[in-house]
């Protein structure tokens, strides 16, 4: 995917990129962070653009609206051990590619997924301070060089500490080892895998808390994903509505009725 600077006036004009692939922590075995992939076989990787999703109901994948151009009908879409095919693109109605906002998107299948398990979406209000998990399959690189091409593309996960939840976003640090956030396999994003998840595992349970967006270069040096700087993933509890308004608009519909009839 392209890199592309973004001047968003939310985050006081920092340049940003679009995210996420895995960066992880520099003094930590590359094979753990491999092995950490396996956690999620919700994951979707897109062929063309190369980016990431997730699968939130059998015939439905999320991922970053900023992709939904170059995702056409017809192309392929790899879900854990299965290729499907996309249908059509659903992104956000109120998204804006200039300042970034409601970077989400809904992609539908031609045919349901048969073996790959979907996310539950996450909907409380709590995650500031949560260890969330996330993954991704292109640009690897450690926090002491941020991205870096020469790193073999396979499929990686990390976790980190949400450091903020406001209305529109789920942010955090690539924090180095031994400060007070960092976790044992601590990563953020880089360039090539927008739309990829931040999930957690709760009773065995995987639920989807963040959309992967862009990451923003906060030491301005112009190295993407090194220690300082932060990401930025879509809050999904803030969209949960809109997104069962999509994958399910019948029974949106009849809730919406129930919420009137009681008022």
């Amino acid at each position: 995917m392209p890199h592309r600077r973004l001047a968003i006036l939310l985050l006081c004009l920092l340049p940003a990129t679009p995210a996420p692939a895995v960066i992880t922590r520099h003094d930590r075995a590359d094979a753990l962070f491999v092995a950490k992939a396996a956690d999620l076989p919700s994951y979707c990787r897109m062929l063309a653009p190369d980016g990431g999703g997730a699968l939130v109901a059998p015939d439905w994948i999320i991922t970053a609206a900023h992709l939904a151009p170059d995702l056409r009908p017809g192309a392929r879409v790899e879900c854990g051990a299965e290729t499907l095919t996309i249908e059509r693109v659903v992104p956000h109605p109120l998204y804006e590619e200039r300042v970034g906002r409601h970077d989400i998107a809904l992609v539908h299948l031609v045919s349901a997924a048969r073996t790959t398990p979907i996310l539950t979406l996450y909907t409380r209000r709590d995650e500031k301070g949560l260890v969330v998990s996330i993954i991704g399959h292109f640009t690897g690189g450690t926090g002491l060089t941020g991205g870096d091409k020469g790193v073999e593309r396979k499929l990686r996960g990390a976790t980190n500490r949400v450091a903020v939840a406001d209305r529109y976003w789920l942010r955090f640090a690539m924090d180095p080892p031994g400060s007070r956030d960092a976790t044992d396999l601590e990563g953020v994003s880089g360039a090539g895998d927008s739309g990829a998840p931040a999930y957690l595992i709760e009773k065995g349970r995987p639920y989807l808390l963040g959309v992967g967006s862009r990451s923003v270069d906060r030491n301005r040096n112009g190295i993407e994903g090194d220690y300082g700087d932060e990401d930025l993933y879509v809050r999904v509890s803030s969209y949960a509505r809109w997104i069962e308004s999509v994958i399910n608009p019948a029974e949106a519909k009849n809730e919406a009725g129930r919420n009137r009839g009681g008022e």
